[in-house]
């Protein structure tokens, strides 16, 4: 429900943009300090930044550096991770730590107004634009 009312019946008071590794580990943060948060995400699904990438590609730090927070990876999970293997546990991760998190949806412009001391955000959501004042 909050991810469906945010920006259309409720505004974020911090929207991120960008949802990848970054992205969603400033959202958990912000989500576990009770910041009502909105991430926006360009790829049709949460991980997809890693997805994307060359077939071979594994992280090149050892899974010791990678944890994201509240979360640790499996006592199994491999030294060196696969990029398709980091990009399901991206997308189960915003799911499991409950993010406000939109996919397919590009930020169109993004404007502040000195006067109000507001910002003024579009994006386009799946061919719809919606306008968010975080």
């Amino acid at each position: 429900r909050e991810a469906r009312d945010l920006g259309v019946r409720e505004q974020p008071y911090c929207l991120v943009i960008g949802g990848g590794q970054g992205g969603i580990m400033l959202g958990a943060r912000l989500r576990q300090l009770g910041v009502p948060a909105l991430i926006i995400e360009k790829n049709a699904r949460a991980g997809d930044s890693w997805r994307n990438r060359y077939r071979s590609l594994v992280l090149h730090d050892p899974v010791w550096y990678d944890h994201l927070p509240y979360i640790p990876f499996p006592e199994n999970w491999p030294v060196f991770t696969p990029k398709d293997k980091m990009g399901d546990w991206l997308e189960m991760y915003a799911r499991v730590m409950e993010l406000n998190y939109w996919v397919a949806t590009k930020c169109v412009s993004a404007a502040y107004d000195e006067a109000e001391k507001a910002w003024t955000v579009i994006v386009d959501r799946v061919g719809q634009r919606i306008t968010l004042k975080p």
